[in-house]
């Protein structure tokens, strides 16, 4: 059970992640959804580590448990295993990816995505909007 809700998470981060704030200055919920975007061109140029980047200290750590638990190997490994999966294939393109509600509270936000069954959820860590799957 814990398996298959960890898969579930990784498959949604995957999807629809956030690698980190851009830094231009803008509104949290504008660099929220460029960091969404960044990580969604990072999956579908299938750069795991980037993509491994975006998630929180807590999360990259519970994926490289995973990956461990899985035939070793580190974050970046298990979401490689992911795409082999198929998981890549539920990423549209980037530039397309359509929001439906981002609600900032403070250091922690939810991001609506249409067509992603669960939202995503983020947290600022180190300045930086990470996936936060807690």
């Amino acid at each position: 059970m814990r398996a298959s809700r960890l898969r579930s998470q990784a498959l949604a981060a995957f999807a629809a992640a956030s690698l980190f704030a851009v830094g231009c200055g803008g509104s949290d919920e504008e660099d929220i959804k460029d960091a969404i975007k960044e990580i969604a061109a990072a999956a579908k140029d299938k750069d795991y580590g980037k993509v491994c980047d975006g998630f929180t200290d807590k999360v990259r750590k519970q994926f490289e448990s995973r990956g461990r638990q899985t035939g070793g190997g580190d974050c970046a490994k298990f979401l490689q295993k992911l795409d082999k999966a198929g998981a890549s294939k539920r990423i549209g393109a980037p530039d397309n990816v359509e929001f439906e509600k981002v609600t900032v509270k403070g250091d922690s936000a939810t991001v609506k995505i249409k067509d992603q069954p669960q939202p995503t959820k983020l947290v600022k860590e180190d300045g930086d909007w990470k996936v936060g799957l807690e």
